[in-house]
């Protein structure tokens, strides 16, 4: 899953292009997914045919939130999260043969994450306040456990400065590529919502559920 620097990058960016009500809760909104104490719950990963393939699946929470989409940018920028997350593993897993089943590497991508927050959010003028302990609505509690409050403090401390070392695979140059594809993606679903066009389908999105596809990850 893409960090919550990206995430805020990414959002930052669609502000910039569409008007949105309340960005705080659209900020808060699209890292929340990384706050749930059960992190597969509260992106709606599920698992297709048979098991063989994974997904996180935006039909539900579009069915479940549409309502709630419409009116509080919180629950947009939980969906517009989980697209994204979507598109990252298609384009660090298929695209780039990212391979988290190797020793090690989980923790030397997380070092790249740390790393590369301080260019990002230079680029996208992020700033630790962008992120607020909100309150969600007691709706929230369809997808799962969230210590609001204390989730925030650690987004917060994404921006604290780290050293500067190279990095192993996720580099500055490969934030931006996914964040340019990434505010693409989100702005046709920002259109598609308004408009009644077509909208990204969960299944025609899973990853293989097996060595390639590293789902368990």
């Amino acid at each position: 899953m893409a960090s919550s620097i990206i995430h805020l990058a990414v959002t930052k960016e669609l502000t910039k292009e569409v008007p949105f009500r309340d960005t705080g809760r659209l900020f808060l909104g699209c890292v929340l997914p990384d706050g749930a104490a059960d992190r597969n719950r509260g992106h709606l990963k599920k698992g297709l045919c048979g098991n063989a393939k994974k997904t996180y699946d935006v039909n539900a929470f579009r069915a479940r939130f549409m309502d709630l989409m419409r009116f509080d940018d919180l629950y947009l920028g939980y969906y517009l999260h989980l697209a994204q997350d979507i598109l990252f593993r298609r384009f660090m897993y298929l695209e780039h043969g990212w391979n988290p089943r190797l020793p090690g590497y989980v923790e030397r991508l997380h070092r790249d994450y740390a790393v590369t927050n301080a260019s990002v959010s230079r680029r996208h003028g992020l700033h630790a306040d962008m992120v607020r302990p909100l309150d969600p609505g007691p709706e929230l509690t369809e997808l799962g456990e969230f210590d609001i409050p204390r989730f925030v403090e650690t987004v917060r401390g994404y921006f604290l400065p780290v050293e500067e070392t190279e990095c192993f695979f996720f580099t500055t140059d490969l934030a931006e590529a996914y964040i340019g594809r990434a505010v693409e993606l989100c702005l046709a679903e920002l259109e598609s919502l308004k408009n009644g066009g077509p909208l990204m389908d969960s299944a025609a999105w899973a990853w293989d559920n097996g060595p390639s596809g590293q789902a368990d990850k």
